[in-house]
C-alpha cells in the first residue's frame, strides 16, 4: 500500500522517507481504504507487515532515519486501530474454536507478523519503543474487543524487555473493566506474564 505513493524513487530513497508515507497512510487509513472492500484491505496489511515480502515497517527501527519521524507514523497507527474497531468482528481471536475473518486475522497477529522487535539496551531506540508500548496501552482503551486483543497480544511479547510497562498497562486493563469475560481475562494474564502466542 505505500509504494504507490513512492513509484519513481531509488532503494534508498524509498528507505529514508518510509516513515513519512506510514504515517501518510495511517493518518488517513479509514478514507484511503473507504472504497475497498475489507478483504482486500486486510491482504494489503498483511503483505505490508510482511517480512518476507516488504520492508518498509523496517524503517521505523532504523535508527540512521530521523527519530522524530519514525515516533510520528509509530503513533498514525492509530488509525489503524480505528479501521480495526469499525470492521473486525467481535469475537475472541486468541480462542482457536472461533473462525476468523481475514481482518481479524491480520489485526490479531500483527505483532506476530510486524518486524519491531525491542532493544531495550539501545537508547536511540527508547522514545520509538515507548511510541509503540503506547500504542498497545491504548488499544487496551478500545471498546473493540478485536483492538483490545491486539493490544494484549503486543504487549504479550514485548514482557521479556518491558516487563514494568507492560504489567501496568494490563493491569489498568484489567482494573477499568472488572466484568471483563472470562476469556479475554484469561488472555490478559497471560499477557502480563509474557505467555501469548
Amino acid at each position: 500500500p505505500t509504494r504507490c505513493f513512492v513509484s519513481g524513487l531509488q532503494p534508498s530513497q524509498f528507505s529514508t522517507m518510509s516513515p513519512m508515507y506510514i504515517r501518510r497512510l495511517f493518518d488517513e487509513f479509514e478514507k484511503r481504504t473507504n472504497a475497498l472492500p475489507v478483504d482486500i484491505v486486510a491482504g494489503g496489511l498483511e503483505r505490508l507487515i510482511d517480512q518476507g515480502r516488504s520492508d518498509e515497517m523496517h524503517s521505523l527501527m532504523d535508527d540512521n532515519l530521523p527519530l522524530e519521524a519514525r515516533v510520528a507514523a509509530v503513533d498514525s497507527f492509530r488509525g489503524l486501530l480505528r479501521y480495526f474497531e469499525a470492521h473486525c468482528a467481535p469475537v475472541p481471536s486468541h480462542d482457536s474454536e472461533n473462525p476468523r475473518a481475514p481482518i481479524n486475522e491480520v489485526c490479531y497477529q500483527w505483532w506476530d507478523r510486524f518486524p519491531a522487535f525491542p532493544m531495550p539496551e539501545n537508547p536511540r531506540r527508547k522514545p520509538v519503543e515507548a511510541a509503540f508500548i503506547g500504542l498497545m496501552a491504548d488499544a487496551l482503551k478500545s471498546n473493540s474487543l478485536s483492538v483490545q486483543e491486539y493490544g494484549l497480544h503486543g504487549l504479550g511479547h514485548w514482557h521479556h524487555d518491558y516487563p514494568k510497562e507492560v504489567e501496568a498497562a494490563v493491569d489498568d486493563y484489567l482494573n477499568r473493566n472488572p466484568k471483563l469475560e472470562a476469556a479475554m481475562k484469561s488472555y490478559a494474564a497471560s499477557a502480563r506474564e509474557g505467555m501469548v502466542s
